[in-house]
């Protein structure tokens, strides 16, 4: 579903899966942003009989989906839609706000995620490698090697083997939560990926609160292609195209091999800052994953952007960027996809 028709690459029916481009007004990064507006005033949007139990942004209506438990009022609708003003909405009977278990419900997000921890949430460092202080970045793939799983991310995101990595934004008050140390960052910087201790699993934000599964075979991208990426903070950005596969950046404050260069042709956003680390995948034929978010490839193709929570700085996005391959990190971790 697509907000803008672009040109697709010509597919081979032999090995390509069909594609269906399908024109939608709202995208799903619009839907996205109104979702977590609503989210954070859903206790003053509900009353005594109608509670806000469940937001969605909804990709296959292109609605934002609110799960209600009571009556579904217009009154509701209309302090929604001063909410989410322009969105179309659609209000449906939501699960019982209070299940009388005595227990409140685990309802994971980009920002609140649990175990088995899945990729595109929240990470959170007290130093990374790059200027040696505290910051944000991205989960990425579930891994094991033997019977031990970690959480692969980039390795810039940490100073040292050992360091503790926390799930969560830690300007959002109550979220960071331990993931665990890391286990190994050894390629650094040579490979820009390390291994953090941890219940990981196989899946993968592609929402705020959508996790979907994610197959164990990597994908191999090549020069023509088109990815995803799946930062915690920039959400799921596709239509990215391969324009180069494998080599190594010598410059100063680089020095990485295993890199894929991938632009959005229109300028528009790959991804950005506290991205790092975050999951590089296709859609079809299924969902694979094709890296891990690296960097921007130069500040010439950067360009502020929304931050989260809102009123914190902005940050910097790109949309030339550099991912490193998921085949080199297997390989050089031996390690496989869960």
């Amino acid at each position: 579903m697509v907000t803008r028709l672009p040109q697709l690459p010509k597919l081979d029916p032999q090995t390509d899966a069909p594609v269906e481009l399908v024109p939608v007004q709202y995208s799903l990064e619009y839907l996205e942003r109104r979702m977590t507006e609503v989210f954070a005033a859903a206790g003053q949007l509900s009353d005594a009989a109608s509670r806000i139990v469940t937001i969605d942004a909804n990709e296959t209506k292109n609605t934002l989906e609110v799960g209600v438990d009571g009556p579904i009022t217009s009154t509701l609708r209309d302090r929604i839609a001063r909410i989410a003003p322009d969105t179309p909405l659609e209000l449906v009977s939501g699960p019982p706000f209070d299940s009388g278990s005595g227990e409140s419900p685990a309802l994971v997000s980009r920002v609140d995620d649990e175990p088995a921890w899945a990729s595109g949430s929240f990470i959170y460092s007290e130093a990374n490698a790059i200027n040696g202080l505290p910051g944000h970045c991205t989960s990425g793939p579930g891994v094991k090697i033997g019977a031990s799983k970690y959480m692969l991310t980039a390795a810039h995101c940490a100073a040292n083997t050992g360091q503790l990595i926390r799930q969560g934004n830690a300007n959002v008050a109550g979220t960071l939560q331990s993931v665990g140390t890391v286990a190994n960052r050894s390629g650094y910087p040579n490979l820009d990926a390390m291994l953090v201790n941890g219940t990981t699993g196989p899946t993968m934000f592609r929402s705020w609160y959508g996790v979907v599964a994610v197959s164990s075979l990597p994908w191999e991208s090549l020069t023509g292609q088109s990815v995803c990426t799946g930062g915690a903070f920039s959400g799921e950005r596709c239509n990215i195209k391969v324009y180069g596969t494998n080599f190594c950046d010598t410059r100063p404050g680089w020095n990485n091999c295993g890199l894929t260069l991938a632009i959005r042709e229109d300028g528009a956003n790959a991804a950005g800052q506290g991205d790092s680390g975050g999951p590089v995948y296709i859609l079809a034929p299924g969902t694979r994953y094709s890296g891990i978010v690296t960097a921007g490839q130069d500040s010439a193709y950067g360009f502020p952007c929304p931050n989260y929570p809102a009123g914190q700085l902005p940050r910097r996005c790109y949309s030339r960027i550099y991912f490193t391959r998921i085949q080199n990190t297997l390989g050089y971790f031996g390690a496989s996809l869960l």
